[in-house]
């Protein structure tokens, strides 16, 4: 091989070790920035994750606030409902109207024992049906159970009464003391009887070991 040749080699071998040079550190530098782009991705999902945990924890410190907002209201409403039947009774008796008096004080000590009450309001509710109780006369009188009664109930709007016996049966009357309806059918003293909220319906507890719900019209 001739010098001419040798040198042509020689340059070509030098350019192809810089080329492999070059190669090497974009490389490198390709590496690098692969390294540093994950590195930075993980910080972000990081980031991310920690973001997500505070946002889910603020979300439920929220939601139990908000439940124990709710429960908060509903409790003063219970309690402003049964200050606002003991103030009808009150106004009830001062207007003579025994039977109203009576109805409400009732109603008001009955929600009392649903829910936790401050004493103040305890108080004034059984101060207020000791004095119904004290003044009321008897205006009308239920007759025709044959049995004790164990369970008398007032409908919502206080035009009805419900009484259970141990005849094993419920009657329903109006206020004048006359019987609308005598519910017969169970095979044991029914123990109690009660109004639900809307009216419509009656729950009966029995010796028989049952509960119905009837319909008291």
């Amino acid at each position: 091989m001739d010098k001419q040749n040798i040198q042509i080699a020689l340059d070509a071998e030098q350019e192809a070790s810089q080329i492999l040079s070059q190669a090497n550190l974009t490389l490198g530098e390709a590496n690098q920035t692969l390294i540093n782009a994950q590195k930075k991705a993980r910080r972000i999902i990081g980031f991310g994750l920690c973001v997500l945990s505070v946002v889910s924890v603020a979300s439920v410190i929220l939601v139990k606030w908000a439940d124990f907002r709710v429960v908060k209201a509903e409790h003063q409403i219970k309690l402003a409902k049964i200050a606002e039947l003991n103030a009808l009774s009150a106004v009830n008796i001062n207007s003579s109207n025994q039977l109203g008096a009576l109805v409400n004080s009732v109603k008001a000590g009955r929600n009392l024992l649903e829910i936790d009450a401050p004493v103040d309001l305890k108080n004034w509710v059984k101060k207020q049906l000791k004095q119904t109780l004290d003044e009321v006369q008897e205006r009308n009188r239920l007759e025709g159970h044959k049995g004790i009664v164990y369970s008398v109930d007032f409908s919502p709007d206080g035009k009805t009464i419900a009484s259970a016996s141990s005849d094993r049966t419920v009657k329903l009357w109006n206020l004048d003391g006359t019987l609308i309806k005598n519910l017969e059918g169970h095979n044991a003293i029914v123990y109690s009887v009660s109004f639900s909220p809307n009216g419509r319906l009656l729950a009966l507890a029995s010796g028989d070991k049952t509960t119905q719900s009837l319909e008291p019209g």
